[in-house]
């Protein structure tokens, strides 16, 4: 096995013959199983719906893939920051009972946060200048905001990588 280096608190690197390139600013450095680069995800709504069904399409596992992540995020003591607006686009797909339930195995690891009325005129006008829905915006400043890396599948992304670091469940574990 490979030895371990500190960087920051912020940083988490296991080196490991097995070399990963700068990803969001970041050197990541990982072993065989799942190691964070920053103890703080923001997890788009996206990558819940895909745990809460076991999506899958027709060539990849969504669903255990997130579940996965999920539970790396647990073994390494990272956060998963869950706000008000991955809650209410939830809330469209299942009732609180099934939400609770499905948080429930990862209690101790997330933080609930609420978006300021700065957030949404930033993520308004961003919106409307990058042609993205409010809600991506909000997603991207909320999780810029809370120096976390957001995980999502969504494409929309990808017009806001300057303002947020995104990745997908699969590439962290």
């Amino acid at each position: 096995m490979g030895s371990s280096i500190s960087g920051s608190d912020d940083l988490v690197v296991i080196l490991n013959s097995r070399f990963f390139p700068i990803l969001c600013g970041l050197t990541i450095l990982t072993s065989l199983g799942f190691y964070s680069i920053m103890r703080r995800f923001y997890v788009d709504t996206n990558i819940w719906l895909d745990y809460f069904e076991n999506r899958s399409d027709k060539y990849r596992p969504l669903g255990e893939w997130a579940l996965a992540f999920l539970n790396g995020i647990l073994d390494v003591g990272s956060v998963i920051l869950i706000s008000d607006v991955v809650l209410a686009e939830l809330r469209r797909y299942a009732d609180q009972e099934k939400i609770s339930s499905c948080f429930a195995p990862f209690q101790k690891s997330l933080l609930f946060v609420s978006r300021s009325n700065t957030q949404s005129i930033e993520a308004r006008s961003l919106s409307k200048s990058r042609l993205v829905p409010f809600a991506d915006a909000l997603h991207a400043i909320i999780s810029r905001d809370e120096n976390a890396i957001l995980i999502s599948r969504d494409k929309h992304f990808m017009k806001l990588l300057d303002v947020v670091c995104v990745m997908k469940p699969e590439d962290l574990i």
